[in-house]
């Protein structure tokens, strides 16, 4: 049997003082903090062998996505210049991207995307189909276009993606057949986490999920 391991995981830590809701707006990198995050997360993979040997790592599009591969590839291409593998280099792919949310730019609970705002009720309502972004069948299907797409049948392997919280909580539930609702206030994907997925690649059936949160004590 062949299998696929996948290492999802999310960036660190934004530069955000203004406290919006960044979505997919440009200029909001990692803090200084989320660098240090990263680098801790980048540490614990870079002591898992078939993290080291990955052949790919990807990448959302958005700056702070990429900037935290970038930080992951730089210490696991010190690893494996001692194995002699090839440098790994981020490539972006837009189905990893953040959901989109129409109160974008906002502060949350304030002005326009104020709790207290009536217009805004029915948009909270259904926790399911959320009224305020993009509906979680269509999170799903592209996250897992991507996961099939990069499965690899002919061997074992391993993939690194760096995506956002929400699509990584949505792939998972998808994977695990989870009767959980897909709740902002019950996702498991903390900052510069790391959700582990090994896929069996013949049958595309999930064999066992982890979670690990390396960074935990930085904030």
């Amino acid at each position: 049997m062949t299998r696929t391991i996948f290492y999802f995981i999310r960036h660190g830590q934004v530069a955000n003082t203004q406290k919006v809701i960044y979505e997919r707006l440009k200029g909001f990198p990692l803090s200084l903090t989320g660098m240090r995050q990263v680098r801790e997360t980048a540490r614990f993979l870079s002591s898992i062998d078939d993290a080291i040997t990955a052949s790919a790592i990807y990448a959302s599009p958005l700056e702070r996505t990429v900037q935290t591969a970038e930080l992951i590839a730089e210490i696991l291409n010190e690893r494996r210049s001692l194995a002699i593998l090839p440098k790994l280099r981020v490539r972006t792919d837009p189905r990893l991207i953040e959901a989109e949310n129409s109160f974008k730019g906002c502060r949350m609970g304030y002005g326009s995307a104020s709790f207290f705002k009536v217009s805004n009720w029915k948009k909270f309502l259904d926790l399911k189909t959320p009224g305020w972004g993009e509906d979680y069948l269509k999170i799903e299907n592209r996250m897992v276009s991507f996961l099939r797409s990069k499965i690899n049948s002919a061997k074992d392997d391993t993939v690194l993606v760096v995506s956002h919280q929400s699509p990584i909580w949505v792939l998972r539930h998808f994977l695990i057949k989870s009767s959980t609702p897909v709740n902002p206030l019950m996702r498991k994907v903390d900052l510069a986490s790391v959700s582990k997925f090994c896929i069996d690649a013949a049958t595309g059936k999930l064999l066992s999920a982890s979670y690990f949160n390396p960074a935990v004590k930085i904030r």
